[in-house]
């Protein structure tokens, strides 16, 4: 065994052109052997400060070394979150963790003159809900302004649409969802 070495650490790197990746972070994870200098095996949480990539488009990957040697197990990834900025409003705000957390649904569905569009807004944004007929023709827009974290509400009068599946597309900062429904006269 090498005194001081460390056995299958992992480290991220990232890249803005899907062909030259530069590393994150130094070395962490693994198994160190040295009893003088500290593990750096067990759980690590690590923050990165990515704000000069924020106009960028970037993916980010996991690099794990090993020299096939076994010692110990090695590393191993979990609750890999990602924070980043919203630019649709003045400033930025912070995003907290986007885990299907727009939640777009209506009910009654289906449904005959009336129906309740709600939604979950994971942070403060400019919001745009629109409907469009099975065809991809636009029918209205229902919302298009600033709106704040939280649950949201809107009823949906339907008297002037014809019978149809119709489509809900909220967007929210760079997210978008999606939801079907059926109108039945």
């Amino acid at each position: 065994m090498n005194q001081g070495y460390v056995y299958d650490p992992l480290w991220l790197d990232i890249t803005t052109d899907g062909i030259n990746f530069y590393p994150l972070c130094s070395e962490m994870g693994g198994v160190n052997d040295d009893p003088e200098i500290p593990d750096v095996g067990g759980w690590n949480m690590i923050s990165l400060d990515l704000t000069k990539y924020v106009d960028n488009t970037v993916q980010i990957r996991f690099r794990f070394k090993s020299d096939s040697y076994i010692v110990q197990p090695g590393s191993y990834i979990d609750d890999f979150n990602i924070y980043g900025r919203d630019k649709t409003t003045v400033g930025f705000n912070e995003i907290t963790q986007i885990n299907n957390s727009i939640l777009l649904k209506n009910y009654p569905n289906p449904f005959n003159s009336f129906t309740k569009i709600e939604y979950n807004l994971p942070f403060n944004s400019i919001v745009k809900l629109e409907i469009f007929n099975i065809d991809g023709r636009k029918i209205e827009t229902l919302i298009d302004k600033f709106q704040y974290q939280g649950q949201h509400s809107i009823i949906l009068n339907t008297k002037s649409y014809e019978s149809g599946i119709y489509l809900f597309i909220i967007k929210v900062g760079n997210y978008s969802s999606t939801n079907k429904c059926v109108l039945i006269r």
